[in-house]
């Protein structure tokens, strides 16, 4: 792993203005949280970002104010990038209880059975992350789950789940092969990733997410040399909604030489 991560040597202090910010957040460790203080952009469209720090205050709202604020707290309450997946499990939830002819409030025994059974029937892998959504988007609606509604909604899930066997599983990645690549900085694909090599390296040793990829920068990555590790720092991500920042560290096992830089302004 460290043939692939090294990065160039710099002699700037950590307090001089310009320094990569990989740099000012300290020594890496194995999982450090709030680690980044500083407010950011999103990197992309639907990426994560840090709001700036401001002072609360109790001056009354205009009646614009109002609106503003109650679309901000509505579209807050998932991710940016999760508004799209949520509103395609509902049309999903939808179109299921529509072949009963039921919707989904009432939340009743039988709008569950009627739509695991469509999930199950369409051969629905996920069937129990449909089941789960379409009761919490019932409850948002003011519909209350008996006890016999919830029991049942278990009942169903393990129907959907009996015989599935397991995952499809993919090949792993040979992270020794990739120094072979093509070192150019330029994509390999007009709308492919700026370095492809260093970003699908980075992004296999960590196993990120696509929204996470996309979305970092390799400066986000420091190497610790004399201890051998390498540390990703993600400021803000979509399992860390109040942005608090936190940082993985990988130890390197290889005994590869230190023969590959990546630019950490790139």
């Amino acid at each position: 792993m460290a043939a692939f991560l090294t990065m160039p040597k710099s002699s700037s202090s950590s307090s001089r203005p310009g320094t990569p910010h990989w740099r000012r957040w300290g020594k890496p460790g194995p999982r450090i949280v709030g680690t980044c203080p500083s407010a950011f952009p999103p990197l992309r469209p639907l990426a994560p970002h840090r709001l700036p720090r401001a002072r609360g205050n109790n001056l009354l709202l205009s009646a614009t104010e109002r609106r503003r604020a109650l679309r901000l707290v509505f579209k807050d309450t998932y991710a940016a990038s999760s508004w799209g997946p949520n509103k395609s499990k509902l049309r999903t939830i939808t179109k299921c209880l529509a072949c009963f002819g039921l919707s989904l409030v009432p939340f009743t025994v039988r709008v569950i059975r009627a739509l695991g059974a469509a999930l199950k029937w369409r051969k629905y892998r996920a069937a129990d992350q449909y089941l789960y959504a379409a009761r919490a988007i019932a409850e948002r609606r003011g519909a209350v789950p008996s006890l016999a509604a919830n029991r049942v909604l278990m009942d169903t899930i393990r129907s959907c789940r009996r015989g599935l066997g397991p995952t499809k599983r993919c090949e792993g990645l040979v992270l020794e092969a990739m120094a072979s690549l093509p070192g150019t900085p330029a994509g390999w694909h007009k709308k492919g990733p700026w370095r492809p090599r260093a970003s699908l390296t980075l992004g296999a040793w960590w196993l990120l997410r696509e929204i996470e990829f996309s979305s970092y920068e390799a400066r986000s990555v420091s190497i610790n040399t004399l201890e051998r590790t390498a540390t990703l720092t993600l400021p803000a991500s979509r399992a860390d909604p109040t942005a608090l920042g936190e940082s993985v560290a990988h130890g390197c096992a290889c005994g590869a030489p230190h023969d590959v830089a990546i630019n950490p302004e790139s």
